[in-house]
């Protein structure tokens, strides 16, 4: 059953080699040429079998044309046919007559493709190659596989040389050969193999490599019989070439074994992973001494071919090479004397490559140009070649920095398309080039369209108006390539692009953008990504930030987000974030926003808490109070002093939490006490904002000043005492009067507090909590009903009132009525009702006293207040005593009441549920 298992996984994944239907048509060719043509097994060598392969190759050639494998024109290979190409060549090296050291069969992978046809030798199978045009593939195969599977090919491949009648394309076919074989041997301890059978092959590579190398020695004559003198001497040059390319190449892979990693996807090479796995190897480690060996043998070979060579070239042979064009701009002298020179230098670096080749090789040497003088001197088609050219980064990178000193370039769509197709290499210095070029071609088109107005250098270019289509493309590679960026690399680019256009820029904006950046903030909330907020930030960055501080204001993950956003982007940010902290505070719409106390609390602790809570409390707070208080915005305040108490309990379940503000916790307190004096009411100026606000500064004055007064120096307490008697109301400084009070003193009550004489009467009580009632507080209200010589007279001070209210006839008088209303429900509930239990002949009274507060109310106000107030007689009535009796006269004398009472809705509503209430009374 668990073999059944690892066979249906096996159906389930996917392998380089898997079938394809080209597979078919190959084998078919093979098995047609087999049969009618000439067996595969009776061509044992090329001469005489021209026919036969010609055959062969026209048949394979036309199936590839017709699959759009390669070109009908020159048969060379399409770019997307690549991967497809190298499958028909792991198929034929599949089906060759080779033998090998593993049983190719047991590999899942490769094993359904062996042996499908008849089987080529390996001379055949290269002379295809070579007729084919699929020497790259080639090339790859050897270089890729395991070395006990290439090696025997670089045999045959040098044995078909002789048959190949263009000597540069032996030139070339060798040099490709050799890199190959140099490939193969750096890699030749990248798969686990025995130490015996390595050694083997590391020989039998060197013998192949020499049979190579003697192209450079004794070339067949017969190719050069038509040659002249000076043909002769243009090979022998391009011979040199070609063995100077080898020979770095070489050092290149001895002291560079990264080299050796393929640039392309090999997965199709790599057969055979299950008989001889991959090693774990070290990549920073040193190969191993016998890799090192073998590869120096190779290297001593190819110096020792540089030799012969070089001692051949004499002083009309080199000089003729002067007259040799490799591209318009490089001769065939120049190019070996600079590769000769380079040679020298790495021999001389290298005690390893030593040789006394050195000797001869400074006769030929050209020193060749520093990169920079080549860059500097180069056109910009110079650029762009080498930019598409295969070289090192480093390299790569210096003429791709050269394309953006170029000012021409950032405008030209070739050169941007360079840009973009090698944008990793992109670095903020170049990004800071293309801005200021944006900038310096904004001001020219500037001063063209309107010469009258050149001011000179010192012009101010955030009046200038950019059309961010005008650089839509260059632009776009900009923020293409910050994507790489470090976070602090995309800051400084922005402080340098807000420098340069002003901080209102959008100079980069994207077609996109406003969907983007929506959708990056609804995204992103819980798992904040800071570096994509800042590569949207470049585009838009106070669109950004704006958008940002709006979703902050109600989004609780986001009050945090954009706190460490503001805290990291420093001191970017404070471009933006003073002003919009500052505009907040006077936009009734960000005021009024559910998390907006919370954030102000988290800005105090991120950003300015403990080195800079003063600014934030004096110059921020203080100012913003001072100004909401002057023009009389109670709404404004409300937030600022739901955000000081957050600021005051924040972690205090803390043991031995330090007080929140520090050593402004005076000024702070001051300034809560200047909220709550100034937005105290009285009866026509009440409104529900102002409660709310004297409500939750009365919270913040009793928790500070409750943790504030044990640590509070003298000079504080005075300082607080002086400024709150001099100052405030009565009813203000009764929240501080522990402040000019030693430790054991008790609190004065609040009435007592309030007037300090003894009230005779009842006009004086009713006096004073008419002013007072309609000023406090529901928890004040409750402060005054615990003292026995108000509580009496509160009932006929409602009554007292609602004329009062009629009388001065405004909104807000009505609007504290209804605030009174509550306020009293809630005193007789928790004041007046407990004591009357079960005394009937008590509640009836009350019962009565609230219907005529009921019916005292303004006419507007009636009908609300006899709903409102149902439950409250109601509850009343429950606690009379158990069971009620018929004839009890609470029943009958509230009845009455209510029946002599202005009809209205409410009044129904109450006489159904009282008249319930008393049937369930009475049982």
């Amino acid at each position: 059953m668990r073999d059944l298992y690892k066979t249906l996984k096996l159906f389930e994944e996917e392998y380089a080699m898997d079938y394809c239907e080209e597979f078919d048509e190959v084998k078919s060719v093979l098995v047609y040429c087999n049969k009618h043509v000439k067996p595969f097994s009776k061509v044992h060598f090329r001469g005489g079998n021209d026919l036969f392969i010609n055959e062969l190759v026209r048949r394979l050639q036309q199936m590839l044309i017709e699959r759009e494998l390669v070109d009908s024109e020159h048969n060379e290979p399409f770019p997307k046919a690549h991967q497809k190409l190298r499958k028909i060549l792991m198929f034929l090296f599949a089906n060759t007559d080779a033998t090998y050291k593993y049983n190719l069969r047991e590999d899942p992978t490769f094993a359904h493709v062996l042996e499908q046809c008849p089987l080529l030798p390996k001379f055949l199978l290269v002379t295809l190659v070579w007729e084919l045009h699929l020497d790259q593939f080639f090339y790859e195969a050897l270089s890729y596989t395991p070395c006990w599977f290439a090696f025997q090919y670089f045999e045959t491949a040098a044995d078909t040389m002789k048959y190949i009648d263009d000597p540069y394309a032996v030139l070339e076919k060798v040099e490709a050969l050799m890199h190959s074989l140099l490939i193969c041997v750096s890699r030749s301890e990248f798969r686990k193999i025995d130490m015996v059978d390595r050694k083997i092959i590391y020989n039998k590579l060197y013998d192949y490599s020499m049979n190579l190398l003697r192209q450079f020695y004794t070339p067949d004559s017969e190719k050069f019989k038509q040659f002249t003198k000076l043909q002769f001497f243009r090979y022998s040059g391009y011979a040199l070439k070609h063995l100077l390319q080898m020979t770095l190449f070489a050092f290149d892979l001895f002291e560079y074994p990264e080299k050796a990693k393929p640039d392309v996807d090999v997965d199709i090479y790599e057969i055979c992973q299950e008989i001889c796995p991959k090693m774990l190897v070290d990549e920073t480690a040193r190969p191993s001494d016998a890799l090192q060996e073998q590869q120096l043998k190779i290297i001593k070979a190819l110096l020792n071919s540089l030799q012969y060579n070089v001692m051949l070239v004499k002083i009309d042979v080199f000089m003729y090479w002067v007259e040799v064009d490799i591209n318009p701009t490089t001769t065939l002298q120049l190019v070996i004397g600079e590769m000769i020179y380079k040679v020298g230098e790495r021999m001389r670096a290298n005690h390893l490559f030593g040789h006394d080749v050195a000797a001869q090789l400074h006769l030929l040497a050209i020193k060749p140009k520093t990169l920079e003088e080549t860059i500097e001197s180069a056109t910009l088609g110079d650029i762009l070649r080498n930019l598409d050219e295969k070289s090192p980064q480093h390299i790569k990178k210096k003429w791709f920095d050269e394309l953006f000193g170029r000012t021409i370039a950032l405008g030209n769509e070739e050169c941007l398309e360079a840009i973009k197709e090698n944008i990793k290499l992109i670095t903020p210095e170049n990004c800071q080039q293309a801005l200021h070029f944006i900038k310096q071609s904004s001001k020219l088109s500037q001063m063209e369209d309107n010469e009258n107005e050149v001011e000179g250098e010192g012009e101010n270019l955030e009046n200038m108006l950019i059309d961010p289509t005008d650089y839509e493309t260059l632009t776009s590679l900009i923020i293409l390539g910050i994507q790489n960026f470090k976070a602090e690399d995309i800051l400084q680019l922005l402080s340098y692009q807000t420098k340069e256009f002003g901080k209102d820029t959008c100079i980069c904006v994207q077609e996109d953008y406003q969907r983007r950046a929506t959708e990056f903030l609804n995204k992103y909330v819980t798992s904040f990504d800071f570096h994509q907020f800042l590569v949207l930030c470049f585009e838009h960055p106070a669109q950004m930030w704006a958008k940002f501080f709006e979703c902050a204001c109600h989004n609780l993950d986001h009050v945090r987000n954009f706190c460490m956003t503001v805290q990291q982007s420093r001191p970017f940010s404070n471009i933006y974030f003073d002003q919009l902290l500052e505009n907040a505070m006077h936009d009734s719409e960000k005021l009024e926003q559910k998390y907006f106390p919370e954030l102000l609390c988290e800005i105090y602790f991120v950003l300015y808490h403990p080195t800079r809570k003063t600014e934030f409390l004096k110059q921020f707070m203080n100012k913003n109070v001072n100004t909401m208080l002057e023009t009389q915005s109670f709404a404004h305040l409300l937030p600022i002093v739901k955000a000081l108490n957050l600021i005051a309990t924040r972690g205090e379940t803390q043991s031995n939490k330090p007080l929140s503000f520090g050593e402004v916790t005076a000024p702070v307190l001051l300034m809560a006490a200047q909220i709550m004096d100034k937005t105290r009411w009285d009866l026509i100026t009440y409104t529900d904002e102002r409660d709310e606000v004297v409500r939750e500064c009365i919270k913040f004055i009793q928790y500070t000043s409750k943790r504030f007064l044990p640590i509070a120096t003298e000079k504080d307490r005075k300082w607080i005492t002086k400024v709150i008697k001099d100052s405030y109301r009565p009813i203000t400084q009764y929240y501080f009067q522990k402040f000019s009070q030693t430790p054991d003193q008790p609190a004065v009550d609040f009435d007592r507090f309030l007037i300090r004489l003894e009230i005779e009467d009842k006009s004086e009580a009713e006096m004073f909590l008419i002013i007072n009632y309609v000023r406090c507080t529901m928890k004040e209200t409750e402060w005054l009903a615990r003292s026995e010589r108000l509580l009496p007279h509160i009932s006929d001070v409602m009554i007292i009132l609602s004329g009062v209210v009629v009388e001065t006839d405004n909104p807000n008088a009505i609007n504290n009525y209804r605030h009174c209303l509550i306020n009293y429900a809630n005193i007789v509930l928790k004041f007046v009702l407990p004591p009357l239990k079960n005394e009937t002949k008590r509640i009836e009274k009350l019962m009565l006293k609230v219907l005529k507060i009921i019916e005292s109310a303004p006419p507007q106000l009636y009908e609300e207040v006899f709903v409102s107030f149902t439950s409250l007689l109601l509850d009343i009535m429950r606690c009379c005593a158990h069971p009620l009796k018929d004839d009890e006269s609470i029943t009958k004398s509230v009845r009455k009441h209510v029946g002599n009472m202005k009809d209205c809705q409410g009044k129904e509503i109450f006489l159904e549920k009282f008249q319930a209430l008393v049937t369930e009374l009475l049982r």
